[in-house]
Parts: C-alpha cells; sequence; structure tokens
C-alpha cells in the first residue's frame, strides 16, 4: 500500500445488512462486475436486489509534513478520499472516489480544531457493499501536493463493542 500520506480510518457497519434499495442497485450497475452486454432491440434487465451492508468510513488526515513536523500554513487541503469493495478474486464490487469540494462527500471536510488539534482535518464517506466483497481497500490523494496513502481491511468486519460510561 502506498505511505506517502498518513491517515487513520475509522471502518463500521451503518445499520444490518439489508436488501439493496432500487437506487442502490442502480449504483452497483454502473460498476465493472456487473457490466451486461447490451442489445438494441432490447433494455438489459435490471440485476435483482441483493444483499449488502452499508458502511460509514471517517478519515483523519494530518496536514503535518512527516520530515519536517511542520503544519502547512493555508487552510483545509484538497483531499481525494477513494474506496473500493473487491471480491475473493480482486474484481470491484462497488467503488466511491470523492474530493473535498464535492457537497456529496457526508459531513465535508471540516477542521477538527474544535477538538484542540490543529492541522487534522476530517471527512466521512459511505459505502454500499454486497455481502460477497473480501476487503476493502482505501486511499487518501493530498490534491495539492499528489501524496497518497492507501490500506486495506479485510471484510466482514466484527462487531465493535459498545462502550458504556461507568459511573464513578
Amino acid at each position: 500500500m502506498a505511505h506517502q500520506l498518513f491517515f487513520r480510518a475509522h471502518i463500521y457497519p451503518v445499520g444490518a445488512p439489508a436488501l439493496a434499495t432500487a437506487a442502490q442497485m442502480s449504483n452497483l450497475e454502473a460498476q465493472p462486475a456487473y457490466f451486461r452486454v447490451r442489445r438494441k432491440s432490447r433494455p438489459a434487465e435490471p440485476l435483482p436486489p441483493m444483499r449488502i451492508q452499508t458502511y460509514a468510513i471517517d478519515y483523519t488526515f494530518s496536514t503535518r509534513s512527516s520530515n519536517s513536523g511542520t503544519t502547512r500554513p493555508m487552510g483545509a487541503p484538497l483531499l481525494e478520499v477513494a474506496a473500493g469493495a473487491f471480491d475473493a478474486d480482486g474484481e470491484i464490487l462497488n467503488g466511491l472516489v470523492q474530493n473535498s469540494v464535492q457537497r456529496s462527500v457526508q459531513n465535508s471536510l471540516r477542521s477538527a480544531g474544535d477538538q484542540n488539534q490543529p492541522g487534522i482535518f476530517r471527512v466521512q464517506q459511505q459505502i454500499d457493499i454486497p455481502l460477497s466483497a473480501t476487503t476493502i481497500r482505501m486511499a487518501v490523494r493530498d490534491i495539492s501536493t499528489d501524496r497518497i496513502g492507501a490500506l486495506e481491511v479485510a471484510l466482514p468486519l466484527a462487531v465493535e463493542a459498545q462502550v458504556a460510561a461507568k459511573p464513578n
């Protein structure tokens, strides 16, 4: 995986696995794994709904240079985040690429200065993944420096334990 840019990603399921909606199936049909031969005489039949799991990915990115330890003086960086789900044969089942200026990136890039951490930026992305996926790959690219960081995680993810606050 690429290590020019360091980031942290917290991946977690959103809800339980469910049958994909028509909109979700339409998105999946655009992926290479589901391409179908189309004939002029009749349109391709839609894919039957499949079971999917929606995952949220919280990316955390630092603007500090690993070599100098300095923080870049400008504001929020222009980032590109990508996530792709793959089956056991390495075929992509769903993929999503978004950048920080697109409105479709949920909770668009914001400084985490609210948490007293200057130079830390976060972005959240959601992706629908068929249950047959075995891995998810994530990448972050700083558009201004063209540095890239990437990682891969095996699926399905173990259920996270709910942490409850204990009274003193």
